[in-house]
């Protein structure tokens, strides 16, 4: 009980189980660990392109997420995306017949 009052997010640390708490239309909001909550953004959830946080996470849900920054306000920012593998260059066809 007491380490969670004192915890501090770390940039570069791995959350393995932040909750998703509200859905916004740039993002999401996720507990990172007791009352610690950190922005999610659209772009931040896959190396595809997101139209709607809705079609990738609900609330309730629980993600992987990894801190990024902490801005001059103490706001986190987290990202599930730097945690996934990047996706292979796919050649058109003119670069494969150069």
């Amino acid at each position: 009980m007491i380490t969670g009052l004192v915890r501090e997010a770390v940039i570069g640390e791995i959350y393995e189980e932040a909750e998703v708490t509200k859905l916004t239309k740039y993002g999401a909001f996720v507990r990172l660990f007791g009352q610690t909550e950190a922005f999610l953004h659209i772009s931040q959830v896959a190396w595809e392109r997101t139209d709607r946080m809705e079609d990738v996470v609900s609330v309730g849900d629980r993600v992987r997420v990894i801190l990024q920054n902490k801005d001059d306000k103490g706001r986190l920012n987290v990202s599930m995306k730097a945690l996934l593998p990047k996706p292979e260059r796919k050649h058109s066809e003119d670069e494969q017949h150069a």
